[in-house]
C-alpha cells in the first residue's frame, strides 16, 4: 500500500512546487512591466529602467548644476533643483512607440543620480526662469556618464533698446518684442533670459560691491550674432513699464545662458531672425 501511496505524493509536491515557480515569475514580470512605464519620480537612489533591461545593464548619469556669475557668490551649486531625462522606447502594453520619463533633484553637491540604459535621451533643466533642453547620449561603454549643465551670468552695461508703444500706455507686456542690441568680440551663444538690474542700495556690500536687484525679466525669443554685434529679440516675462527707463542711465543687463559639457551632449542650432540688426534708439525716441 505504501508503495502505491508514495508516488502519487511525490507528484503532488511536484506539482506544487512548479504552481509556487510560476505565481514567482509572474510578478517578477509583472514588476518589470511597471518598471517600462515610465512614471516620473524622484531617481536620487531610486534606479530606473531607460530602456527596459536588467538592472546589470543600466549604467550611472550624474547631472551637476551649477550658476557662474559676474556677482558674488560667483560658483553656486544649484540644490533641490528638478532635473527631468526623457526617452523613446516600444511599450508592450500599447504596442506603440511613447515617451517616457523620470525626474531626479539634485543634492547639496549639485548633483542628480540616475542609472539609465545606454542610449539617447532628452535632459531638460530649469532654473528661475533659465531653461534648456539638450540631448545627450549614454555610451555603454562607460560605466559612469557625467555632464555638466551650467546656468552662465553675464551683465551689459552698454545696449540700446528698440520697442513700441503700442497702445500708448507706457508699457510693454508679454508677447510683443523688445530688441537689445549690443557689441561684443565674443557674443554670448544660446541666451534664454535677460533680467534688468539694479544697485540694491540696501543691501550688504559683498567683496565691496551691492548685490543687484532685479527690476525686469524678459525671455528670449530670437537671436542674431552678425560680426561684432548681437541683437536679442526679447519679450516681457512681466509688463515692461518703459516710463521708468532713464535713456541716460539704463538698467543693466543680465544675461542668461546655458552651457553643457560631459558625456556626449548633441549641440544644438542657434536660434536666428530674420531682419536687419536694430538700430540705436536716443532719449528723443523714448516716451
Amino acid at each position: 500500500m505504501a508503495k502505491q501511496l508514495f508516488p502519487k505524493v511525490v507528484g503532488g509536491i511536484a506539482i506544487t512546487c512548479s504552481f509556487i515557480i510560476l505565481f514567482f515569475l509572474l510578478l517578477n514580470l509583472q514588476a518589470a512591466a511597471l518598471a517600462l512605464q515610465g512614471n516620473q519620480s524622484n531617481s536620487n537612489g531610486n534606479p530606473r529602467l531607460g530602456g527596459g533591461v536588467s538592472q546589470q545593464a543600466l549604467l550611472t548619469l550624474a547631472v551637476r548644476v551649477t550658476l557662474v556669475q559676474d556677482e558674488a557668490p560667483y560658483l553656486r551649486l544649484l540644490s533641490s533643483l528638478p532635473v527631468q531625462i526623457s526617452w523613446h522606447n516600444f511599450n508592450p502594453n500599447t504596442g506603440k512607440m511613447e515617451t517616457f520619463s523620470v525626474a531626479g533633484t539634485t543634492d547639496d553637491r549639485g548633483r542628480a543620480l540616475f542609472r539609465l540604459s545606454p542610449g539617447n535621451y532628452s535632459l531638460v533643466v530649469s532654473w528661475n526662469g533659465v531653461r534648456g533642453n539638450r540631448s545627450i547620449y549614454i555610451n555603454p561603454e562607460q560605466r559612469f556618464n557625467q555632464v555638466d549643465w551650467t546656468v552662465q551670468r553675464e551683465t551689459i552695461s552698454s545696449y540700446t533698446l528698440e520697442f513700441k508703444d503700442s497702445r500708448g500706455d507706457g508699457r510693454i507686456i508679454a508677447g510683443e518684442k523688445v530688441s537689445l542690441t549690443y557689441r561684443s568680440d565674443k557674443p554670448i551663444r544660446n541666451p534664454s533670459l535677460v533680467e534688468m538690474r539694479v544697485d540694491n542700495p540696501n543691501a550688504q556690500r559683498i567683496l565691496g560691491a551691492r548685490p543687484s536687484q532685479k527690476v525686469a525679466s524678459l525671455a528670449v525669443v530670437g537671436l542674431v550674432n552678425l560680426g561684432g554685434q548681437s541683437l536679442i529679440e526679447l519679450t516681457p516675462i512681466d509688463p515692461l513699464v518703459i516710463l521708468e527707463l532713464d535713456p541716460d542711465a539704463l538698467p543693466r543687463a543680465a544675461i542668461y545662458s546655458v552651457r553643457v559639457e560631459g558625456s556626449p551632449v548633441i549641440p544644438i542650432q542657434e536660434r536666428v531672425i530674420p531682419g536687419r540688426p536694430a538700430q540705436p534708439v536716443g532719449a528723443e525716441d523714448l516716451p
